[in-house]
């Protein structure tokens, strides 16, 4: 700024590099949204290939919708007073202890299929022997 023009202001590389890193992670945080909405719509038409009698995207509108706008309505309503770290940790926490409990009903559900599975097939096979 020693030739004493005014008009050409240079930023800091700093600044730069903060721009870019935020640009970044908003990017990954934007695709990360629209992959997961993309399985949510994309799940409606493999339901309507695998029930055609039944309409499941009426059901995951019903279901997901209110559940967004409710989350969504508290978090902006109660931004002020809310700690981001103690909500994000919160957030983590519960949604992984809720995967955790699918995954482990999952294996509930499957290992009581195999069990009734083999005792169905022993019994079928008791009862078709001839003694």
């Amino acid at each position: 700024m020693s030739n004493g023009d005014s008009s050409i202001v240079s930023t800091p590389s700093r600044i730069e590099q903060g721009k870019f890193k935020a640009m970044v992670v908003c990017w990954f945080l934007g695709l990360g949204c629209l992959i997961s909405w993309n399985s949510m719509l994309t799940i409606g038409d493999y339901y309507y290939q695998i029930f055609p009698s039944y309409h499941p995207a009426r059901v995951l509108t019903l279901v997901y919708q209110p559940f967004a706008l409710r989350s969504m309505a508290i978090l902006s309503y109660n931004e002020a007073n809310i700690d981001t770290r103690k909500r994000n940790m919160f957030l983590f926490c519960f949604s992984t202890l809720c995967l955790l409990l699918l995954l482990s009903l999952l294996v509930v559900f499957l290992l009581a299929g195999i069990f009734s599975g083999v005792a169905l097939d022993w019994l079928w096979l008791i009862g078709n022997t001839s003694f």
